[in-house]
């Protein structure tokens, strides 16, 4: 499939990243309000392992395929599985969707913009399969204070939930470019900044506790689900 199919119109639907702050006990809520058919779950990356549940898994790297195929716990998802890469679709028999470096949205059901990472390419995904509510996790948006992308050091404090990725998948932006001095993500935000108008109909909400996201409202995950 190169379609994304818009079939889930007027839904909710739970963005689950991969930031530091994501626990099993959000999970745990996010998966019993699935249960209880108030949400879907959409899972970026290695917040499968949280979120086994999910109805629709987003990888954006070529080789996390590759790392990951044999995982028992993404093996076992059915969740409908989506690739940018071809070769990465053709050889595990995922999804495969075409993707270009724009800013903004796409509008069109057989592309998706990357805009700098996982996270906005994920509600690209969201928006093209019709949910009008977009629940953001795991959306921290910030390193630790003694992060350095030039020297690849991480700093004293996890980037994501899991720790860190194999050195293979290791990406480490350049603090010059896109980190401030405290460790805000200020590109990946930028990119997601670029993507309010396009969302101005939706109902976009960071339920990320401590997050420094400032595009969308902020609620807790409680309040939302």
């Amino acid at each position: 499939m190169n379609i994304i199919p818009r079939k889930y119109e007027g839904e909710t639907v739970v963005v689950v990243a991969t930031g530091p702050s994501l626990t099993q006990q959000q999970a745990d809520y996010i998966g019993e309000a699935r249960r209880l058919s108030k949400c879907k779950v959409l899972t970026i990356n290695n917040s499968f392992l949280l979120c086994p549940f999910a109805d629709i898994h987003v990888a954006c790297n070529d080789n996390w395929w590759d790392y990951y195929w044999n995982h028992p716990m993404l093996s076992a998802m059915r969740a409908e599985k989506w690739t940018r890469y071809k070769h990465q679709a053709e050889k595990y028999n995922i999804n495969y969707i075409d993707s270009v470096d724009e800013p903004g949205l796409s509008k069109n059901q057989n592309l998706v913009h990357i805009n700098k990472g996982s996270g906005p390419m994920a509600i690209n995904f969201a928006t093209l399969y019709g949910f009008s509510k977009i629940i953001l996790v795991g959306h921290d948006m910030s390193f630790a204070e003694d992060y350095n992308g030039n020297t690849k050091n991480p700093g004293s404090t996890p980037r994501h939930f899991f720790g860190e990725y194999p050195e293979v998948m290791q990406h480490f932006p350049r603090s010059t470019q896109s980190i401030a001095p405290d460790g805000t993500i200020i590109g990946l935000i930028q990119a997601y900044s670029g993507m309010i108008d396009d969302l101005s109909d939706l109902d976009v909400v960071n339920c990320t506790p401590g997050s420094r996201l400032p595009s969308f409202r902020l609620s807790p995950l409680e309040t939302e689900l």
